[in-house]
């Protein structure tokens, strides 16, 4: 096996290869906005209320191991919040809920969006 002379256009080997993740979602859409308009009539004037007990729930939700899809944060923070904020709504009905968020003014579904959610990057 030879070795690569300097200066020679030897393609990296994969494990040379840094990569970098991000999440973009947050900057393509206004996720409180649309959440918003989503929960509204659900929860009518508590919506304030249900979206701020949601942050909370969310952050320990995606702090616990193991990891969960998040499809399934945005449920369970989405249950445990109402609870919290004294209205209700079941796992079920919460897990359809992305399925109808118009996330683009363009209201592209949230599958569609979801795609555009995560890019791997080498560096």
């Amino acid at each position: 096996m030879t070795t690569p002379r300097a200066g020679s256009l030897a393609a990296p080997s994969i494990m040379s290869t840094r990569w970098v993740t991000f999440d973009c979602f947050g900057t393509l859409v206004d996720w409180n906005t649309g959440f918003s308009n989503l929960l509204t009539p659900l929860f009518g004037s508590q919506t304030p209320d249900v979206m701020r007990a949601y942050h909370h729930f969310e952050r320990e939700l995606e702090a616990e191991r193991p990891r969960r899809l998040y499809r399934e944060v945005l449920s369970a923070a989405l249950v445990r919040a109402a609870a919290a904020v004294g209205v209700s709504i079941s796992e079920a009905r919460a897990r359809t809920l992305p399925e109808g968020w118009g996330c683009f003014p363009c209201s592209q579904t949230w599958k569609t969006c979801s795609g555009a959610y995560e890019r791997w990057v080498a560096v």
